[in-house]
């Protein structure tokens, strides 16, 4: 009997930023994503099923950041003044940790995207949670600085470091604010910019910010004890 071996045509190497090739049957198609906040890379044979799903997970992403920037401000996944991602992702309430959801990795890789886009800034400046704040409000934020710890304006990232461990790397504030932000930001009034940050700041600005209130919580202790 004779034996015939075929030679394996090349993988063709795009980047799903720039765009999808054109699949060719008998093709490999060699996929660097990084549609879910990770450089991947996926090898898949040119049948489209897997351009398909790259695809869908781009759409996915620019959905979310655009719900983001409509909104200015949305809390990664506790409940509070503003719209929850992980619930907005997951199409649904979430109770208990996200992590126990069916949709925990769909949840995990975009909410990860959300973190790696250089339009959004991860801070705690909502009750010490993480927070997703649009670049659109950006110079809101610079404007009202005043009414929030500064430690909660730090942006915060989270990398992998070689040995596999989770690390948390902090840029305070405002050595994050680019300087046409800062500038932005001096060019707005005070109403201008709670009505841009959103209706969650006007309560705390009217109670004179979270450290005009640990001191009262303080006082009225200490008043208790007496």
């Amino acid at each position: 009997m004779s034996s015939c071996t075929s030679k394996r045509r090349p993988a063709r190497v795009i980047n799903s930023r720039v765009g999808w090739p054109t699949p060719r049957p008998g093709h490999a198609v060699l996929f660097r994503t990084e549609v879910d906040g990770m450089d991947a890379v996926q090898v898949h044979a040119a049948d489209g099923a897997l351009m398909t799903r790259m695809a869908a997970a781009s759409m996915t992403r620019h959905r979310i950041l655009a719900s983001l920037k409509r909104e200015g401000v949305m809390l990664e996944s506790s409940h509070g003044p503003v719209p929850n991602l992980v619930e907005f992702i997951a199409g649904e309430s979430v109770k208990g940790h996200w992590w126990s959801h069916p949709q925990s990795h769909r949840i995990f890789a975009f909410t990860r995207s959300v973190r790696a886009s250089p339009d959004v800034l991860t801070c705690r400046v909502i009750n010490g949670k993480v927070t997703f704040v649009h670049r659109r409000v950006w110079p809101a934020l610079v404007r009202l600085a005043s009414l929030f710890p500064h430690d909660r304006l730090a942006a915060i990232q989270e990398v992998h470091t070689q040995t596999g461990a989770h690390r948390v790397i902090t840029r305070p504030f405002p050595a994050w604010v680019p300087n046409d932000v800062k500038a932005a930001g001096r060019a707005l009034s005070a109403e201008q910019a709670v009505s841009r940050l959103g209706s969650w700041v006007p309560e705390m600005a009217s109670t004179g910010g979270p450290r005009a209130a640990r001191r009262r919580r303080g006082q009225s202790r200490r008043a208790s004890r007496k």
